[in-house]
């Protein structure tokens, strides 16, 4: 080895290591509104999606992909419309060359589970 491959090794050795990528939680109710939430104002107890509010983010506004849950859920997991992914009220599993984000998430290094 060279004294400049030497010197490049040791500087880049000196470099900060990156920071490791950020934990990723998605949490999904079904049929679930923002009126039966403690954490919106309403007297029912939901201590731990109260908690969740509290040390993370809310959101005050929100629209959904389709009024029914499987499409919702399909538009939740892939980034695309229900008709774009060709899911319908009642259809069942996606297609199998739609990629979705636990795929993406798993290419990129992240375990994923349910």
């Amino acid at each position: 080895m060279t004294r400049r491959e030497l010197g490049a090794l040791a500087s880049a050795s000196a470099l900060p290591a990156a920071d490791p990528p950020p934990n990723i939680l998605l949490m999904l109710s079904d049929d679930h509104s923002a009126p039966f939430l403690g954490c919106y104002g309403t007297d029912i107890k939901t201590p731990n999606i109260d908690r969740f509010a509290a040390e993370g983010m809310r959101f005050e506004r929100a629209f959904t992909a389709a009024p029914q849950c499987v499409p919702s859920r399909a538009a939740i997991m892939t980034g695309r419309s229900p008709v774009a992914v060709r899911m319908g009220r009642f259809s069942s599993p996606l297609p199998p060359d739609i990629k979705t984000l636990p795929e993406h998430l798993r290419a990129a290094g992240y375990f994923t589970g349910i």
